[in-house]
């Protein structure tokens, strides 16, 4: 009870830096209301910008110094393939890796067109 009188009694006596202190703390809310409003927003626009906006992809090597001639395994391009990609353009060359076993590996070489 005695906090509240103390409370109670400093607003009365100081009632401009009471006004001020509490106008503060209603822009504080204010502008934080707002600042987290736009991440919502940022974040829905980032999450739908791929289904706007075309994309495309380029593969490469490791370094990214090769994007031609590339050996990629049928089974790592069929993942690729069925992963939701729209449009795909590659082109193919079947050979082989010119290693001596019973099985042969398909290869893919991806060249941009």
């Amino acid at each position: 009870m005695f906090l509240f009188r103390e409370i109670f009694r400093n607003i009365c006596r100081r009632k401009g830096f009471s006004l001020l202190t509490a106008a503060a703390g209603a822009f504080l809310f204010l502008f934080l209301g707002i600042y987290m409003g736009n991440l919502e927003n940022i974040r829905n626009a980032l999450e739908t910008l791929g289904e706007k906006l075309p994309v495309s992809v380029k593969i490469t090597n490791d370094n990214g110094s090769e994007d031609i001639g590339l050996e990629i395994r049928a089974a790592q391009f069929d993942a690729f393939a069925e992963s939701g990609i729209r449009d795909l353009v590659y082109t193919a060359q079947a050979g082989e890796t010119g290693k001596k076993r019973k099985k042969r590996d398909l290869y893919w070489n991806a060249i941009p067109l």
